[in-house]
């Protein structure tokens, strides 16, 4: 009779084995998926931006800067609020100097920014860099931005299972140190 128990016992220590051993193989693929989908966010997060991105983006903060070059506290409305009362005599009599704002010996260089930035729309501005934009490389550019924060999305939802998946291994793998790993005799 014990040496049926003890046979049931070889068996049952080497079916738990067994579970260990497919449990830590779990967790290694566990692991092997969880990189590879890491791997992929930072390439999404790395990857240039395509034209189609890099014109938006321009487009927009163009757009942000000529509004804040365009407030009424700004240094620009400063400067042309003191034509008004620059040498009126001077301008009556046609003997004053031109008043160009874009004279770099009189205006900062603040001034001319914000001058600049506001001679055109932000389209026209954008369309203007046409040769700056043509000459960047997009062949290692990444999906659209829109496009990028989706597939972001669902791998961080992905990335956050695995992580906890791979916590209960840990954890349920953890208490399996009770002599099992020994090879049966």
């Amino acid at each position: 009779m014990s040496k049926s128990i003890i046979s049931v016992a070889k068996s049952a220590i080497n079916e738990l084995r067994n579970l260990i051993g497919a449990a830590r193989q779990n967790r290694a693929d566990l692991a092997e998926q969880l990189s590879a989908l890491e791997a992929e966010k930072r390439a999404l997060l790395k990857a240039p931006l395509n034209r189609a991105d890099v014109e938006s983006i321009l487009r927009r903060d163009v757009a942000a800067q000529q509004k804040q070059a365009l407030q009424a506290d700004s240094i620009l409305h400063s400067e042309i609020e003191s034509l008004q009362t620059r040498s009126i005599s001077a301008q009556l009599s046609g003997t004053a100097a031109n008043y160009s704002p874009f004279e770099s010996s009189q205006f900062s260089s603040s001034l001319l920014d914000k001058l600049l930035l506001i001679i055109a729309t932000p389209a026209e501005i954008v369309a203007r860099l046409k040769p700056a934009l043509d000459s960047l490389d997009y062949k290692k550019a990444g999906p659209p931005l829109t496009e990028r924060r989706v597939k972001i999305a669902g791998l961080d939802a992905k990335i956050a299972d695995l992580q906890a998946e791979l916590s209960q291994f840990a954890e349920l793998l953890s208490d399996t140190d009770v002599g099992l790993t020994a090879a049966a005799p």
